[in-house]
């Protein structure tokens, strides 16, 4: 049986003050859903909230490394094995506090999109290549235990830590913490990859004459005909972003040290030559 709700006393109490009732109604015109995708700089994320859900002008987004090494012989394979790949991180999480403090958040794009394989450049060094892909990436497990993502980190649900992984959704994220947007940033993932633009050479050159032809690192100063031994390195990891305040020189010893380098080799010779202009300089570098 249903029942009718009557409210007599407050009836009779706006009677005596002279209001009438007003209409009300809980209906709410949703708004449509846009996705937006683009390039950002730490800068541009929200202050972060208590929740540590990641937030761009007040609503959740994702960010994820979109320019990643090509880890397998063909873009088909990366398709078919997409856990071999880089994780999109749904809140402020111990990875990214790391790659803060390295200096390399700038790599990241941010997205809302709520279904589906998220777009990325495959690099095949080997080939000297770049592929186009879709990927379907993982959530961040360090995020998952940030938030405690449907008990991934307190225990409290039945399921077992690998099930919430992968069951993770990132449209179900994104209805839990009210993905209504109501601006979209300008630029988005149709953008070409990260690369060094036309005219690297010239701005290359130009960053070494500024440095002097010396080592922002170690100190060693490298004769203009030698200056191959000389890198200019990118901060935050973006190559498309030459402004000047984000290019280092380094000499190829000190540019392998860098964060995230680990693939970096110097040729002996190249290696032999600048430890002799050390050497010379009185420069000692600890290991």
């Amino acid at each position: 049986m249903r029942l009718k709700p009557t409210y007599r006393e407050l009836d009779a109490l706006l009677d005596r003050l002279g209001l009438k009732p007003v209409p009300f109604s809980l209906d709410v015109a949703a708004r449509p859903w846009r996705t937006i995708d683009r390039e950002i700089g730490i800068e541009e994320l929200d202050p972060p909230s208590r929740d540590g859900v990641l937030r761009y002008q007040g609503e959740p987004v994702f960010l994820y490394i979109r320019d990643v090494p090509l880890r397998h012989d063909s873009v088909a394979e990366a398709v078919e094995d997409p856990e071999a790949y880089t994780r999109f991180h749904v809140a402020d999480c111990q990875t990214l506090e790391n790659m803060r403090r390295q200096k390399r958040f700038e790599r990241y794009v941010v997205t809302n999109r709520a279904r589906g394989p998220l777009r990325v450049f495959l690099r095949d060094g080997a080939a000297g290549t770049i592929h186009e892909a879709e990927l379907d990436l993982r959530v961040c497990r360090h995020c998952l235990q940030a938030l405690d993502w449907e008990g991934y980190t307190s225990g409290r649900a039945r399921k077992s830590k690998m099930e919430i992984w992968r069951g993770f959704s990132r449209e179900k994220f994104l209805e839990r913490y009210s993905p209504t947007f109501s601006r979209q940033p300008k630029r988005r993932d149709t953008d070409g990859p990260d690369d060094y633009p036309p005219d690297w050479p010239q701005i290359r050159d130009a960053a070494l004459k500024r440095a002097a032809f010396r080592c922002a690192a170690c100190g060693v100063r490298v004769p203009e005909a030698q200056k191959r031994l000389l890198d200019v390195h990118h901060v935050n990891g973006v190559k498309s972003d030459n402004h000047p305040t984000n290019l280092r020189v380094l000499c190829k010893l000190c540019h392998a040290r860098q964060p995230q380098h680990g693939h970096y080799r110097v040729e002996p010779q190249d290696r032999a030559a600048i430890e002799a202009l050390r050497r010379g300089q009185g420069i000692r570098v600890g290991s």
